[in-house]
């Protein structure tokens, strides 16, 4: 197996979470073949449709919102960069936005702040799947 197939295999499972297709090894070819760099290849998935729905599905299930387009660009190019989907949802899910919509919740349900405890439990359980509407349940 050549470098280039490692790559895009790797590549495949940390944006999409799942294997390339025999036109995903054409298309790599390809752009290596005119001169396009395994980080280039690597850009392209993160900027393709396919990443742009599982970025918008991350964004639905742990924000309980759609993307906006700075937001989408920035995951995106932190894809590019070398980050993976997983480091992407973990990421949402412990960003100020999520703990605003956990405190939100809890005000809701509970009436009184989520303590530290709640919160990183809540945090943790999104990051590693869990969504925000589950947890609302």
């Amino acid at each position: 197996m050549s470098d280039l197939d490692q790559d895009l295999q790797k590549d495949f499972s940390d944006i999409l979470g799942t294997s390339p297709s025999e036109q995903d090894y054409e298309n790599a070819y390809k752009t290596a073949s005119n001169g396009g760099s395994p980080d280039q290849v690597r850009r392209d998935i993160a900027f393709s449709d396919a990443s742009t729905a599982k970025v918008n599905d991350l964004y639905s299930q742990v924000l309980g919102r759609g993307s906006d387009p700075d937001g989408l660009t920035a995951q995106q190019n932190a894809m590019a960069s070398g980050q993976t989907l997983h480091d992407i949802r973990w990421s949402m899910a412990h960003s100020a936005e999520e703990i605003g919509k956990l405190n939100d919740l809890y005000h809701i349900e509970l009436g009184r702040s989520i303590d530290t405890s709640g919160n990183q439990s809540y945090q943790d359980a999104i990051g590693n799947g869990r969504s925000l509407n589950d947890s609302i349940h």
